[in-house]
């Protein structure tokens, strides 16, 4: 629903159309200037929107910020106002926006500005705008725009991946008149392997009170991100410890000591081998 400004507003985002999420106010897109760039115009020297790095790797349960840059090629932007553009994400299965903070406006456009911004979860789309208050100048040059921080679930399978790119760019000058800047390329984030601690290995379940269970633990904290298998040389499961069990007292499945030996740990999401390993059983 596109909404009546009062006209100050329509002064500060003129070309832009407003529409009401919620209650949350949006810029979309241009009332008379179209989102996409008009194959007649040269795309060689016009400035820049991009991701500040090419490939982000995360751990799973960590966060994750992804800045955005204004610049170009050759030169910098000039005498920009007010940025409107979608961020398209490939894969959210373990991915959120942090809502605690929202996304922060970078020191290009400051100060005095306004940023808006709505998740869309089932186009996978991160709809943005970012515009200097009324009166303001236009900037030039090069800089950071924003910060979107992004949440990574703590279960992240790793090597689980989503590409980001950016797409419908529509900028302004403190007049109204539109500023062609093209789209950089896509950035992809990765879910780093895990990093698993097997401690004490080898260990001793003598039952003396020292070493007697080997524990299982996130390098970088949390709980485990799967269920934990014991196999033997011969690759027969010894022991099978569900997600929240991350100890193995030297028991089998049947309640009878492991013999002593070397044993191959696997830690598993679901049919994901998140981490092997060996581990030694000392009597």
């Amino acid at each position: 629903m596109e909404l009546q400004m009062p006209q100050k507003w329509k002064k500060l985002y003129r070309g832009f159309k407003i529409v009401n999420i919620g209650t949350r106010l949006v810029v979309l897109g241009a009332l008379h200037f179209s989102a996409t760039r008009a194959a007649s115009q040269p795309a060689t020297n016009n400035a820049i929107l991009q991701f500040e790095q090419p490939a982000i790797i995360g751990a799973a349960g960590s966060r994750v910020d992804i800045k955005i840059m204004v610049g170009a090629w050759q030169g910098g932007v000039e005498n920009l106002f007010g940025i409107a553009f979608d961020v398209r994400y490939t894969d959210d299965a373990f991915l959120t926006i942090d809502e605690a903070t929202g996304i922060t406006a970078g020191p290009f456009l400051q100060p005095d500005i306004f940023t808006f911004f709505r998740n869309d979860r089932e186009r996978r789309v991160i709809s943005i705008a970012i515009s200097r208050k009324r009166g303001a100048r236009g900037q030039n040059g090069t800089g950071a725009l924003l910060t979107v921080p992004l949440l990574l679930n703590p279960a992240a399978t790793p090597g689980w991946r989503t590409c980001f790119s950016i797409q419908n760019i529509v900028a302004r000058d403190p007049e109204g008149s539109p500023i062609a800047i093209d789209a950089g390329a896509s950035t992809c984030l990765e879910i780093a392997a895990a990093g698993i601690d097997v401690s004490p290995n080898p260990f001793t379940p003598n039952n003396d009170g020292y070493n007697d269970q080997v524990f299982f633990t996130r390098s970088a904290g949390g709980a485990l991100p799967g269920s934990i298998t014991i196999m033997d040389r011969n690759g027969r499961t010894i022991r099978a410890l569900q997600p929240g069990q991350n100890a193995w007292d030297g028991v089998d499945s049947k309640g009878k000591p492991a013999l002593p030996g070397v044993y191959l740990y696997l830690v598993r999401n679901k049919q994901n081998t998140v981490a092997r390993g060996l581990l030694a059983l000392v009597r």
